[in-house]
């Protein structure tokens, strides 16, 4: 009896199903889903003000920022920037804690105007 190549075997069960299953994977996948767009009520967050010397103030204002940023997540809003100007008062702090402070505390501001919309 001779060899029949393989694009002239015929198709099996097991094949059968392997090819519906991607068929259905492949289906699924580009399926265009509606996503949940509930609407989130602005919220006012009030932060105490950043007291004590300046290494006091950055590290409060470090928890301060976490937490909007936690929030800004959770509402799903762009907060790579922020990170970015987080990442860099962190390296500032090395060498300027004042200044560093100074602009945490304007990284603050900022997420709280965006959670503020």
């Amino acid at each position: 009896m001779a060899e029949r190549h393989f694009f002239q075997q015929g198709i099996d069960g097991a094949s059968l199903s392997g090819l519906l299953l991607i068929g259905v994977l492949s289906a699924s996948c580009g399926e265009t889903r509606e996503m949940d767009q509930r609407q989130v009520a602005p919220v006012e967050i009030l932060r105490a003000p950043a007291v004590g010397n300046d290494e006091e103030r950055f590290q409060q204002l470090r928890a301060d920022t976490l937490k909007l940023m936690i929030e800004a997540a959770k509402r799903e809003l762009e907060i790579g920037p922020f990170q970015r100007q987080i990442d860099v008062t962190v390296t500032q702090s090395l060498t300027d804690m004042k200044g560093a402070a100074d602009a945490l505390e304007k990284v603050a501001t900022g997420l709280e105007d965006l959670l503020s919309q």
